[in-house]
């Protein structure tokens, strides 16, 4: 038996200390059995020339322990002796552990980064599929569509499934006056670039959709465009708010025009009429001259009924109100409204409720004859218009959040003539907007129900559809205050003169 200086120096033991010891004395205590039974498997074992290599845990003589790799065989001219190869493997056990200990950090690691990638997916989804926004990812020309959400289905009225099937499908639903626009937009994303714009597109159903579109290219690293994301969205309300906002804004500068021409209008037909009562006075015994005088007032003050209105409709002339019972108005009114009607027109009138109202007798007739005889034109060929009078309540929170809260009466009146497109319906009640020629109407009719509708705190609601008809409501608000009673002895004409009379300006 030897013991090489190698020996020595592993297990700091010197030969005298060493020679003649079992093998298991060198290793730690908890491993000598293992250690012993290999020993004890060789000396059994017959076979020349086979190797047992067993990792184990040695131990120094100052009691400290490394780790080493210990290969036994048989020598080959004895066989009653082994030869025994020991290699300190310290070094290779620690980096060993500190890999396994990498790993197991790593896969817990990926584990929770995989966990936490399933929950914003699902998120993602949750979102996706909840939100009325379109989220879409296609290939770097669209030609593939990756991925988009249901919101296509509910703004598109279309399956997901044709889209997927062919990209540029959703091109056939663009409006035809914007079609070419983004045909020719969809050509910039080949030079990788963002692209942000609107368009409409035309539903299964016929409903125009305004579409707000914003795709951005997505870059591998070598700088090439990979694919396009993109969201689109439902931006049909704001359009049409921004609409109404131009529309104002035109209302209010007609109106601002309107308003001061219709008063110096006035203060003309003022000094008209006065001096054609001073005339009067100068020709009472000429009969001829009289009749003419008079037919000159009355002219004049057919000019200040319409400055009135005009003011009226410029919110420049005070209103004079009355309380009165809505349904008996409407009844008093029914037989010059079938005249402005026409004979081939029907006129049926349904009271379900018995309102009062404050409004402007006048205006609130006026009203209801303009909306008579527009439905009269709108029914070339005869057809009924219905007038129903109801009672109703608008809760607070309501849709309607042009009207606060509180119990109105409505004045429905609804045709069964020709109908108004999109295009004529958004522009209803727009000073001087008529479809009809020049001699047959002045396009001041609907303004004019706005404008008294608005002095008299209420709203007016207006739906058609081509071929079907349309319906006008006009919504006021109820009051509970008695009902007004009129007595004041003088006629119209008076009343006419001398409200001219009274805006004559010094």
């Amino acid at each position: 038996m030897s013991w090489p200086d190698a020996a020595r120096d592993m297990f700091c033991r010197t030969p005298a200390t060493a020679l003649g010891r079992p093998l298991a004395e060198f290793i730690e205590p908890r491993q000598r059995g293992a250690c012993e039974n290999v020993v004890n498997h060789l000396c059994r074992d017959a076979t020349h020339g086979s190797v047992h290599t067993m990792d184990l845990l040695a131990e120094r003589a100052d009691g400290s322990t490394f780790n080493i790799e210990c290969s036994l065989w048989r020598c080959p001219n004895d066989a009653a002796r082994f030869d025994v190869l020991v290699r300190d493997i310290t070094d290779r056990v620690r980096i060993e552990q500190d890999l396994r200990q990498q790993l197991r950090e790593f896969r817990q690691v990926s584990a929770a980064q995989i966990e936490e990638l399933k929950h914003t997916q699902a998120r993602f989804v949750d979102i996706a599929e909840t939100i009325d926004e379109v989220f879409w990812m296609a290939d770097a020309g669209v030609t593939r569509m990756i991925y988009v959400s249901p919101g296509y289905e509910r703004v598109w009225g279309r399956s997901c499934a044709s889209l997927y099937e062919d990209p540029r499908s959703f091109i056939a639903a663009v409006h035809p006056e914007d079609r070419d626009r983004i045909t020719l937009d969809l050509l910039c994303q080949r030079d990788g670039l963002p692209f942000d714009h609107e368009y409409r597109i035309v539903r299964p159903d016929g409903r125009v959709v305004w579409i707000w579109d914003r795709g951005f290219p997505v870059r591998s690293p070598d700088g090439a465009v990979d694919r396009y994301i993109g969201v689109a969205q439902d931006i049909s309300a704001r359009k049409m708010s921004e609409a109404a906002v131009r529309r104002q804004e035109t209302l209010d500068a007609i109106g601002h025009m309107t308003g001061g021409l219709a008063h110096d209008f006035n203060n003309v037909l003022g000094v008209v009429v006065g001096h054609l009562d001073l005339i009067s006075l100068a020709t009472a015994d000429n009969a001829l001259a009289r009749e003419s005088v008079g037919r000159a007032i009355d002219a004049a003050l057919r000019g200040s009924r319409l400055a009135k209105r005009l003011l009226a409709l410029a919110r420049r002339e005070p209103v004079e109100r009355r309380v009165l019972a809505l349904a008996d108005a409407v009844q008093g009114l029914r037989p010059l409204l079938q005249h402005a009607a026409g004979p081939d027109i029907e006129l049926a009138v349904h009271v379900a409720g018995h309102p009062r109202v404050s409004v402007d007798p006048g205006d609130l007739d006026a009203a209801l004859i303009n909306l008579a005889v527009n439905a009269r034109a709108a029914m070339p060929l005869g057809g009924t218009v219905t007038i129903s009078v109801t009672e109703l309540d608008v809760a607070m929170g309501s849709a309607d959040h042009s009207l606060p809260a509180g119990a109105y009466a409505s004045i429905e009146v609804t045709d069964t003539g020709v109908g108004m497109t999109d295009d004529v319906l958004c522009r209803i009640g727009e000073p001087f907007f008529t479809t009809r020629p020049s001699s047959e109407g002045t396009g001041l009719g609907v303004s004019m129900i706005h404008a008294f509708v608005r002095q008299s705190g209420g709203a007016l609601r207006v739906e058609s559809k081509p071929g079907v008809g349309s319906s006008f409501r006009i919504l006021l608000p109820v009051t509970s205050a008695p009902i007004t009673e009129t007595d004041d002895g003088w006629g119209e004409g008076d009343v006419l003169r001398a409200s001219v009379l009274s805006r004559t300006r010094p």
